[in-house]
């Protein structure tokens, strides 16, 4: 029993980074993030003592269900909390309080998976990142995996999983048909460079990408309520940060970051398929971007069919 509860307080002391724990001769040692990733990783069911495999992803599902079940739980307590808020500042706005509840869940899970993925780029990504892309390729096929990067490519994939799941059940947040498809083409990549040995610049590629979605989804939290002149100003100049940090990650940064490994580094390193395959569609990816980028602009000039920038948000994204 006093093993138990030695371990149990040094797990609780894992979330304070530098407690250590006193009184147990066994838990001596302050918990690190490598320590913390390392019991995330056995919670998830990741074996770690054997090599990265398509098993990382297989008993580790139950993270799409718990997000499911989390999500119904947060949605019974706070949408009427919601509505009434809402209500309050204006007639009808109580309206909204789903709406307002969606963008903000996603806004808080997707900025979670973004700072983890900037911290595993910066920390154990092997060296590579959006300004340093020679080491995503170099090394194949015979990258080691951190316990943080299989963590991280798990837990994405299924954040992914949870919502194809809340879709095909009519739960929480129900994709749109190109979403369906976004998502499955997307979870189709993080498997493949997973199981090819590039998780690395997987893992780059999406830290990069992904670094505007929480403030898009923040941008669509105060564009649902626009009916209150504050929430319609903040809609707007949160969306131009948004626009900007797009700009920046995924037009400008990935001749750079992306195309640039694809076509110059993984020559000779990668096998010929492999590499034409990877070139054929990072160029693709990047024309998605610029298409996306042009519907942003007239998003930002006020432009684009129907006028709101609620309905084209969505489709930006």
């Amino acid at each position: 029993l006093r093993y138990c509860m030695c371990n149990i307080t040094y797990q609780i002391s894992a979330l304070l980074l530098s407690w250590r724990v006193r009184g147990c001769p066994d838990c001596t040692a302050t918990m690190d993030w490598s320590q913390l990733s390392g019991a995330a990783a056995k919670a998830l069911f990741i074996d770690t003592n054997v090599p990265y495999s398509y098993m990382d992803f297989i008993p580790s599902a139950w993270v799409a269900v718990a997000l499911l079940l989390v999500r119904l739980a947060a949605e019974a307590i706070c949408i009427p909390l919601l509505r009434k808020i809402l209500g309050s500042m204006k007639p009808g706005l109580d309206k909204k309080a789903f709406f307002v509840f969606d963008d903000t869940f996603i806004a808080f899970f997707s900025g979670l998976l973004e700072g983890f993925a900037v911290y595993v780029v910066l920390t154990s990504n092997e060296g590579c990142s959006a300004w340093n892309t020679t080491p995503c390729i170099v090394g194949y096929p015979n990258h080691q995996y951190s316990i943080t990067q299989r963590l991280y490519c798990a837990l994405m994939f299924h954040y992914y999983l949870y919502e194809m799941l809340g879709t095909a059940f009519g739960v929480g947040t129900v994709l749109k048909p190109d979403m369906v498809a976004h998502h499955v083409i997307t979870m189709t990549l993080i498997l493949a460079a997973y199981l090819t040995n590039l998780a690395s610049f997987s893992i780059m590629w999406m830290a990069l990408f992904d670094i505007s979605n929480p403030i898009l989804h923040i941008a669509k939290v105060f564009n649902n309520v626009n009916e209150v002149p504050l929430f319609q100003i903040l809609a707007h100049a949160v969306f131009a940060v948004f626009a900007l940090l797009f700009l920046v990650a995924r037009v400008v940064a990935t001749p750079f970051s992306v195309l640039y490994p694809a076509m110059v580094t993984s020559r000779g390193v990668l096998p010929t398929g492999m590499t034409i395959a990877f070139c054929i569609l990072m160029v693709l990816v990047y024309a998605l971007q610029i298409f996306w980028f042009y519907r942003i602009l007239l998003i930002l000039l006020g432009a684009s069919e129907g006028g709101k920038s609620k309905g084209k948000g969505a489709k930006a994204e």
